[in-house]
């Protein structure tokens, strides 16, 4: 089944940023992941002395690829999580050089209140504007992020996981 691309809009936008946080817990969980995987399946744990060249495992990669073992399901799994993780990446890479291209006004409002995960007294405090003034500024900032993130290929392709 091949799924849609949902389409950029303003909620898209704020759950992207809101998801920002968040990116590298979820790059660290894919990498345990693949540890985990790689641990369990890791049967060459011999040491080796005859000077030959290495592998991932300390060994010859050819005795690496046969003692390994590893059945092709988890390898597509193992593959699966090297492929999130460097979406994660990308999107998280992508969304800080949109973001910071807003003028300071703008980057100080985003970054406080979802980067920073703060509540809007303490934006507004930070920035010296009101908590209305913030929230207006916010809307501006999300209007330009918009039009920008519909314009950039990764952030519109990518979907957020529930």
């Amino acid at each position: 089944m091949a799924e849609v691309a949902e389409a950029m809009d303003k909620a898209k936008v704020i759950r992207l940023l809101e998801f920002f946080p968040d990116i590298d817990e979820e790059i660290r969980a894919k990498r345990n992941a693949i540890a985990d995987l790689d641990q369990y399946y890791n049967t060459v744990s011999g040491i080796q002395y005859d000077g030959m060249p290495k592998g991932n495992y300390h060994a010859g990669s050819q005795t690496e690829s046969r003692a390994m073992n590893i059945p092709d399901y988890v390898s597509k799994e193992i593959k699966m999580y090297q492929r999130e993780i460097e979406a994660l990446q990308k999107v998280k890479i992508e969304i800080i050089k949109e973001v910071s291209r807003l003028n300071l006004k703008h980057k100080k409002i985003i970054f406080g209140f979802y980067f920073d995960s703060m509540k809007w007294e303490q934006v507004a405090e930070r920035t010296n504007y009101s908590d209305r003034q913030c929230k207006n500024i916010r809307d501006e900032a999300l209007g330009k992020l918009l039009v920008s993130f519909q314009k950039n290929k990764v952030l519109t392709d990518y979907e957020i996981g529930e």
